[in-house]
């Protein structure tokens, strides 16, 4: 695992999947060399659309063969993707104060 935190520890490198908005933070778990599940975090009070940048020697992947999705879920709730490009924008919604179903993050798979 690489928490959205070791980035405060050891800057930008020490993240394998990084966002492009300080708002949104990342962690991933990665099995490298095949997978890695991507947990975006909004830790502001709007929705964000973010870019992601990957350090593919870090994750034992190659960029050409990277497949991005987003899995469908019940909970926390989230429409499926089957296929995303690496480079593509994605929306992190923001918590929604008071709502028992309030969604302030993404989950990604990165294969």
């Amino acid at each position: 695992m690489h928490g959205w935190w070791l980035e405060l520890e050891g800057g930008a490198a020490a993240l394998p999947v990084r966002s492009s908005v300080d708002s949104v933070k990342c962690t991933s778990y990665v099995v490298k060399g095949k997978r890695a599940l991507v947990v975006l975090a909004n830790f502001g009070t709007t929705p964000a659309t973010v870019h992601l940048s990957f350090d593919w020697a870090a994750l034992g992947l190659r960029q050409s063969a990277a497949k991005l999705s987003r899995p469908a879920l019940c909970v926390p709730p989230q429409k499926g993707a089957a296929s995303l490009p690496t480079g593509a924008a994605v929306l992190v919604p923001a918590a929604t104060k008071g709502a028992v179903n309030s969604t302030e993050g993404v989950i990604l798979l990165l294969e």
